[in-house]
């Protein structure tokens, strides 16, 4: 399977389902009742925030960068801000059982604009977010029970309007990341056809053909695509820029992509910092993270180790900071490598909008602000 980054870079997005005894989250995972796609997908342009979802009292609202509460909490799972809109749900009232033996409640997915009112009534069994226009919409059969994933997903535009049929297989597994590759880049989305990987425009239409065993989203006009059992690189009308060459690639950012045996290459395929590397992250504003030794440091462009080795794990930059961390708790520095907030939380996320979302412990979130104090919760 495609590995684009750390696997623990990442964060998993909920089940479409409330499980009434869920467990705990595993290490590098993001918590089990984290109930919103918690991380940006890789390489997003991460625009700035307005709008922060929370949850008292156990339903789910949003605060501005203040703190203040903004619309008030009566959702049960609210996710963030994507042009505009957000995903939220309301359980449909039915349970059932899943496939694991846990007594789940359903949702019903909708859209609401950035004064709460919902602009997409509740309808879907899961839902992503709004890119380039459209967000990807799961439905199940009828009669058939909702299974996050394995359901045909379609595509409507911000009224609600169906413009592409559910009709394609999803690309994770139930439990799996949403990576971002449903979602359109340069005018198209990754789809599975048949076991194999191609890419539709906005209208729906194959675009380029699904010939690949493995495809991932566009960024900056090339897509890492899978032929036999290679990785190489397309740009938007299939053609090959890069020859497949590698075991597996990762998406630019920044100029450069990580490649097999954890290299980064230019958009002209050329290996431009060799390593060795255990582990290699994307660049972000200037750094990329690396495992040396079984720690983890920070690269510059040139390849010059500019923050040594120092920690258990870390994550790329934004706005200036990057999550680190210590043992087992998570904390921030700055891009000399300086920690501004001490590692003491059990799950924290990059900052995005000046705020962060943090977890005192699996269940419990709240939002910090860049001197590490608190402008909401924590709270379950």
């Amino acid at each position: 399977m495609y590995k684009p980054l750390f696997i623990y870079f990442l964060s998993v997005i909920a089940t479409g389902h409330i499980a009434c005894n869920g467990s705990a989250g595993k290490f590098h995972r993001a918590p089990a009742d984290e109930a919103q796609q918690s991380a940006e997908p890789p390489n997003s342009s991460r625009p700035s925030r307005e709008l922060f979802p929370i949850k008292k009292s156990g339903a789910m609202g949003y605060i501005n960068r203040a703190g203040d509460i903004v619309i008030p909490p009566h959702f049960d799972v609210a996710r963030d801000f994507s042009e505009g809109l957000a995903a939220v749900a309301m359980k449909s009232g039915d349970r059932y059982v899943d496939e694991t033996g846990q007594i789940v409640t359903r949702l019903k997915w909708g859209f609401i604009d950035e004064t709460g009112q919902i602009v997409i009534p509740a309808q879907f069994d899961y839902v992503g977010r709004f890119s380039e226009g459209l967000a990807w919409v799961e439905m199940a059969k009828t009669g058939e029970e909702p299974k996050f994933g394995m359901n045909r997903h379609g595509y409507v535009d911000r009224m609600g309007k169906i413009v592409i049929a559910p009709q394609f297989s999803f690309l994770f597994d139930p439990h799996g990341v949403d990576d971002g590759r449903a979602d359109f880049k340069h005018g198209l989305a990754v789809v599975k056809i048949r076991g194999e990987y191609g890419y539709i425009d906005r209208t729906g239409k194959v675009a380029i053909e699904a010939d690949y065993s493995d495809a991932d989203s566009f960024t900056g006009g090339v897509a890492a695509v899978k032929l036999g059992d290679k990785y190489g690189y397309i740009d938007t009308t299939g053609k090959f820029v890069i020859s497949p060459r590698f075991n597996w690639a990762g998406r630019f950012s920044e100029g450069f992509a990580v490649v097999s045996g954890n290299r980064y290459i230019d958009r002209s395929g050329q290996v431009i910092i060799p390593g060795p590397f255990d582990l290699a992250s994307r660049f972000s504003e200037g750094l990329a993270a690396v495992h040396i030794d079984g720690r983890v440091g920070y690269i510059d462009t040139s390849g010059r180790v500019v923050i040594k080795p120092d920690v258990d794990s870390g994550g790329g930059g934004f706005e200036g900071m990057a999550v680190v961390q210590v043992g087992a708790k998570r904390g921030y520095i700055d891009q000399t490598g300086t920690v501004v907030i001490r590692p003491q939380f059990d799950w924290a996320e990059s900052f995005s909008g000046g705020l962060a979302k943090v977890y005192t412990n699996l269940n419990q979130f709240g939002y910090i602000d860049r001197t590490g104090k608190f402008v909401w919760g924590p709270s379950d």
